[in-house]
């Protein structure tokens, strides 16, 4: 005789655990799976031996796959700081993170000669609040000025500095600056619609830059896409993150 099946009873925070868990999982998997078909695909995008018609496909195939990755790190990092918002400061080193991403770069770009160059003010080490965050959106930039580059060397300048805002008040802003292609004021604005997670999302995923956004509001800062010569697109991209700059801590600034 069979028994009867008898759901599981979960409460909030067991089915929250569980769902992030499955999450984390099928994150994880996606990239395992995708990550060798991506190289593959840029390999043949750029082999100039093939047909045209193949690497135009196999280009189309990295950018779709990039996408897609892209869109599960970012959803995922938005969902985690929604529902458990960092509250102390964090170390945060540029110098260390610039280091790091040319490191990243040069494994998941085999074809992309980036170079980065860091202004920092203050110099070394400091706390702020959602450091991780901070580190994991600058990386993001970053890949979206390699993504979207038009040569093989890619120029890009990472710049951290304590200043005041357009009120006065004292905030942190990074800055990821490239010589690419730059982005049409019109496209500027529709990057940065609000991602709403009440609405079903369509074939057309939201950028990375909508997450990102939306992450930063949590952390009470903002975003902007910026020419990075003012009024001439064709010159470049200027991606500013701006965060409240709290008490200085432990005699870190």
């Amino acid at each position: 005789m069979l028994e009867k099946f008898t759901p599981c009873e979960l409460n909030g925070d067991e089915k929250r655990s569980r769902a992030d868990a499955y999450f984390d999982i099928l994150a994880h998997d996606v990239t395992n799976l995708i990550s060798p078909i991506m190289v593959h695909a840029e390999f043949i995008s750029l082999n100039k031996e093939l047909p045209r018609e193949a690497r135009i496909s196999a280009a189309k195939m990295v950018r779709q796959i990039r996408r897609t990755a892209n869109f599960i790190l970012s959803f995922r990092m938005l969902h985690e700081i929604a529902s458990n918002p960092p509250t102390e400061p964090e170390l945060y080193d540029i110098h260390n993170l610039a280091q790091l991403i040319q490191e990243t770069a040069s494994s998941e770009y085999p074809f992309r000669r980036l170079s980065i160059r860091v202004t920092a003010s203050p110099e070394g080490v400091v706390k702020i609040l959602g450091a991780e965050y901070i580190r994991r959106i600058m990386t993001g930039l970053v890949d979206n000025a390699i993504r979207n580059a038009l040569r093989s060397d890619v120029e890009v300048e990472m710049t951290f500095s304590a200043v005041r805002d357009d009120e006065g008040r004292p905030v942190w802003r990074c800055e990821v600056i490239d010589d690419g292609p730059g982005v049409p004021d019109d496209l500027k604005a529709e990057l940065m619609q609000p991602f709403e997670t009440s609405k079903r999302l369509t074939r057309r995923s939201p950028s990375s830059l909508m997450f990102f956004s939306a992450i930063l509001e949590h952390l009470g800062g903002c975003l902007r896409i910026e020419d990075r010569v003012p009024g001439d697109m064709s010159k470049g991209t200027r991606a500013v993150v701006e965060l409240p700059k709290g008490q200085d801590v432990d005699g870190v600034h």
